[in-house]
């Protein structure tokens, strides 16, 4: 059942991903991303742009011809299940929806899984971005304002209390540091660098994020 918001109706593209088997999960786990990022080179996304338009209207006025699908969390996800299941790679900058998983089967099984195998957790996974407005490029990173930070909040509070995760995983310091401090109150959270930061996630290191990751979820297990 979709849940109802203002942003939600405004911008349907941004409903959360929420796998078929989130709610028969053994715990459940939300992942929270930074945010989607603009593809179309010759246009600036602003404020005004994002926030005072809908989705047709956003992609009418910036000439879009993808339309919503660059920016529609739940056909992203979808997307990279797909071609999961067909054991096709998916580009690196989808990695923060697949690393989680990938942890989640390595404490389950001890080892490594396949693509469909992550494909699989996936489906176990709650996954949105906290900011709504994308970002400028692909790896540039989104220049945070009052606007953008009390939107994000308030849609963070409101998916949270309708899914009830039992831990809360971003993989944005980002993101996490615009989290107002109320929301973090009686929450399981684990803040993680961005995926992009490649050394961030050594698998060498002990504390990394992927190594970090791998125990909170180690530890949600045992509870």
């Amino acid at each position: 059942m979709k849940i109802e918001l203002e942003q939600f109706r405004q911008h349907p593209s941004i409903y959360p991903f929420v796998g078929e088997n989130y709610n028969k999960a053994r715990k459940k786990i939300f992942v929270v991303g930074e945010s989607h990022y603009f593809n179309n080179e010759n246009n600036i996304i602003d404020n005004t742009s994002w926030y005072d338009l809908s989705d047709s209207e956003f992609v009418e006025k910036m000439n879009i011809k993808e339309g919503t699908d660059w920016f529609n969390t739940e056909k992203i996800v979808r997307d990279i299940q797909n071609k999961y299941n067909l054991d096709m790679n998916v580009e690196r900058s989808k990695k923060l929806i697949w690393i989680i998983p990938r942890c989640m089967y390595e404490v389950k099984y001890g080892k490594i899984p396949s693509k469909k195998q992550t494909c699989e957790q996936i489906k176990e996974i709650g996954f949105f971005n906290f900011f709504s407005r994308p970002m400028y490029r692909v790896g540039k990173t989104l220049n945070v304002t009052k606007r953008d930070k009390e939107a994000a909040n308030k849609k963070f509070d409101f998916i949270i209390n309708q899914y009830k995760p039992d831990l809360i995983i971003f993989l944005s310091k980002k993101a996490y540091y615009a989290l107002d401090d109320k929301q973090k109150m009686n929450r399981n959270i684990l803040s993680l660098h961005h995926p992009a930061y490649y050394a961030g996630w050594s698998y060498q290191k002990n504390d990394s994020s992927f190594n970090r990751a791998k125990m909170a979820i180690q530890n949600l297990y045992k509870r």
